[in-house]
């Protein structure tokens, strides 16, 4: 995690701003966190401190929290002991993870008191412990640790408060460049990324192997002169960044995805990292965690509705085999007809009370077969009763038919929501895959965004589908679920142009517009390899692409959203590359 101890120290030359200012309210929105809102000199400030396991910050905050107050006996002191209170001082002692404010109070008797807010963030065991500078005596702690064997630093109401010890590493921002040079390279066979981290304190594990990425895999005691030059520069660096205050605030990017954040920019020590630009440590926080917090929320609600999509294609597939298995035992059935002929025939050998009688089956030779009877009745009774059997049993296969073509219909389309669901980006896409689920009848329980549209009738202003331009020049579109697949291909895409869907598995419609003109064999390719790639078959090398005619495809009234049918189709096979296609990828 980027908020190390050289970050903290940007955090703490920020939070000066707020020195003199007085505590406006306090709020407590959950355990772990707090809100103080300062106001001085004709400006307001919101201050969010958090000591949870998984997000340990502070920094300023625009976000409103108000009616998210609750109660908890850490705010009831908080707001007891700093009401009306001056935020006298902050600071940090040497670049530990620590940050202290320091609050100068006057009680209900006119003395001045002052109280020290420790905000000590070290990952699950970050902590927010308020204690009383003159008598060091705790007030309260957002988490209590108990005296055990197992604690050295009990934190409860009372006892005194105890510093944790700094760590036995060279504040860079107060020793000689020249030392911290020659203490790195005592760690002789470690690599450079190692010595950063086990000689310098305040610096993360993210930082260090940025630092000495260039240089990986090599032991500091075979670094050369430029090796060794460039680490002294580094330190000159980081020496002047914590004694003028410059830091470069960014988020951290690979591959598109949010990796992290620090206070000097990556991408200049390493290629593979992209960075986004902040004006302050608390803006570069904010955006962390909101999107962070973001990016988890959304892979909970992908993990939801791809389960929910497995327990409906689990209870879809249980349900076709048990009326495929009806099917089978109505077509035997069917037989009740010929033993109604036969029977027929033979009536007047059947006795009262027959349970059974022998009869030769003039539609099989003459073989001899036995014929079940109910003794009860007589011999016209069970004849009615074969032929009554015989005409349940055709009402039930037409039935049966129109039912497993239902539940196959059902199957076909949750196997693929199910796909896009796994190759979706972003909550929109997941919000129009929940309209498609309810519109066809899945009820699933999800809290869309607004403007999202829930019907089937979606205008193309609404689809934002994939696009791409082969390298002959002709642009061809993918949906990314089965209303843009519908829209794309009964709406958007003309009679000429040609249609691509992979071959016998669920996957994304893909349309390339030919404006009238011939595509070419390499515009064809280019475009199957997005059918490919957006569909079942992905994890695939080689995968078969149907293609035709817009003008073929059609969609026959009662089949699902995004489900069609097609002929005169030929098949194109291609090898997966992704890379490529990427390349052919246009935005906007």
């Amino acid at each position: 995690m980027g908020l190390d101890g050289i970050f903290l120290r940007a955090v703490a030359l920020e939070l000066k701003a707020i020195e003199n200012f007085k505590v406006q309210k306090i709020i407590q929105p959950s355990s772990y966190e707090v809100v103080i809102s300062f106001r001085g000199f004709g400006e307001s400030k919101s201050l969010l401190i958090s000591a949870s396991a998984s997000a340990p910050k502070i920094h300023f905050t625009n976000n409103s929290f108000s009616g998210c107050d609750k109660v908890f006996p850490f705010g009831i002191i908080l707001k007891n002991r700093l009401r009306s209170a001056k935020l006298v001082k902050v600071y940090q002692e040497g670049l530990d993870r620590i940050i202290y404010l320091e609050f100068g109070s006057v009680d209900e008797i006119g003395q001045l008191r002052h109280f020290v807010l420790s905000v000590e963030l070290f990952s699950r065991y970050s902590n927010i412990i308020l204690y009383n500078k003159s008598s060091l005596k705790i007030e309260d702690a957002v988490k209590r640790v108990n005296i055990d064997s197992f604690t050295t630093r009990p934190v409860l109401p009372k006892l005194s408060f105890i510093k944790l010890a700094s760590q036995e590493k060279l504040d860079i921002s107060k020793e000689d460049g020249l030392l911290i040079f020659r203490k790195i390279f005592e760690f002789g066979e470690k690599s450079l990324s190692e010595a950063f981290l086990g000689c310098l304190q305040g610096v993360s594990k993210f930082v260090a192997n940025v630092l000495g990425s260039k240089f990986e895999g090599v032991p500091v005691c075979s670094l050369n002169e430029n090796a060794r030059a460039f680490v002294f520069d580094v330190i000159l660096r980081l020496k002047s960044m914590l004694q003028h205050g410059s830091f470069d605030f960014v988020a951290v990017l690979k591959e598109g995805k949010l990796k992290d954040f620090t206070f000097f920019d990556v991408s200049k020590f390493c290629s593979s990292f992209e960075v986004k630009k902040f004006g302050s440590a608390s803006e570069v926080l904010d955006f962390f965690y909101e999107e962070r917090a973001f990016v988890e929320r959304q892979s909970k609600r992908e993990d939801s509705i791809v389960k929910y999509l497995k327990r409906e294609i689990t209870k879809a597939v249980a349900k076709l085999k048990a009326r495929e298995e009806d099917l089978v035992a109505s077509n035997e059935r069917k037989l009740y007809k010929k033993y109604g002929d036969l029977l027929s025939a033979n009536m007047y050998r059947v006795k009262k009370g027959q349970k059974y009688i022998e009869v030769e089956d003039f539609y099989n030779n003459c073989a001899p077969l036995r014929l079940t009877l109910n003794p009860k009745y007589d011999a016209s009774w069970n004849v009615q009763n074969y032929y009554k059997q015989y005409k349940k049993s055709k009402v039930a296969i037409e039935k049966l038919e129109l039912l497993i073509s239902q539940v196959k219909k059902d199957l076909n389309f949750l196997k693929s929501e199910l796909g896009f669901v796994l190759r979706c980006k972003n909550e929109e896409d997941l919000n129009e895959i929940v309209a498609e689920l309810n519109y066809e009848g899945f009820s699933f329980n999800f809290k869309k965004s607004k403007n999202v549209c829930t019907s089937k009738k979606a205008s193309l202003e609404e689809c934002s589908f994939l696009k791409f331009k082969s390298t002959d020049g002709f642009y061809f579109y993918c949906g990314k679920n089965n209303k843009q697949n519908e829209v794309l291909t009964l709406k958007k895409a003309k009679k000429n142009d040609i249609w691509l869907h992979v071959s016998n598995m669920t996957g994304s419609h893909v349309v390339i517009f030919s404006n009238g003109k011939e595509v070419p064999e390499s515009s064809l390719y280019q475009a199957a390899l997005a059918a490919a790639y957006y569909s079942e078959a992905r994890e695939n090398s080689n995968v078969a692409v149907w293609y035709t005619l817009i003008k073929n495809v059609g969609k026959p009234k009662g089949m699902p959203i995004g489900m069609v049918t097609f002929k005169n189709c030929s098949t194109i096979v291609v090898a997966q590359d992704i890379d490529f296609l990427k390349s052919l990828q246009v935005y906007g």
